[in-house]
């Protein structure tokens, strides 16, 4: 049984759902879906998911993807996080957003538990969290446990040694290809977990820290 969040739209948060409290569970294991999809959803902030407090946990990354959602104007392409703890484990794969193409963050405590975040690529700063390809960090905490922003190689399973191969790279950004952290954000590393092939037009192929910490 698959299970689809497509084609969604909210002017305000969330496109397909949003979390002001209480608890959320996708995937737990312990259900009978084989496959939970947020694709094509829209809004302001957190394209396909927005928390503003409770708790919610995407417990099986093998299940659940986030792709081509978008948060055109503003933070989050897939998921944005301002209140409560979220634990995630899911693929991401081409959202956009202003900030952050996959997840962004202005509060509370967002957990990445195991997935990829790749081919983020259209966004103002950062390429998975907000301001970086794929994650920003504005405020709040972003604790990396497990999973992989980018590629461990090139599409072409090529190394890449020049700003002209840029084409390549998983998730571009103009500050902070894989990851922006912003004054007042947080965001941390463990041992399992890998930031590689992202690229920066200005600063921070990796990582940009504005003036938060890392």
């Amino acid at each position: 049984l698959a299970v689809n969040y497509t084609d969604t739209d909210s002017n305000q948060m969330g496109g397909a759902i949003a979390v002001g409290g209480g608890s959320l569970v996708i995937a737990s294991g312990d259900d009978n879906t084989s496959n939970i999809n947020f694709n094509d959803n829209y809004s302001v902030n957190g394209g396909a998911l927005a928390v503003t407090g409770g708790t919610v946990e995407i417990k099986d990354s093998t299940k659940v993807t986030f792709t081509q959602n978008s948060a055109c104007g503003g933070n989050g392409g897939a998921i944005y996080v301002s209140g409560g703890t979220v634990d995630i484990a899911a693929n991401f794969q081409n959202n956009k957003a202003k900030n952050g193409g996959a997840i962004a963050t202005a509060g509370g405590t967002t957990n990445f538990n195991g997935g990829t975040m790749i081919d983020h690529k259209y966004n103002h700063l950062g390429g998975a969290i907000t301001n970086g390809g794929a994650v920003y960090v504005g405020s709040g905490s972003f604790n990396m446990k497990q999973g992989t922003i980018g590629v461990t190689k090139d599409k072409s399973d090529n190394d890449i040694n020049t700003a002209a191969d840029s084409e390549h790279y998983s998730n571009k950004a103009n500050l902070g290809g894989g990851v922006y952290v912003e004054s007042g954000g947080t965001f941390t590393m463990q041992a399992s977990s890998l930031i590689s092939y992202n690229y920066a037009t200005n600063n921070g192929g990796g990582v940009y820290v504005n003036s938060g910490t890392f």
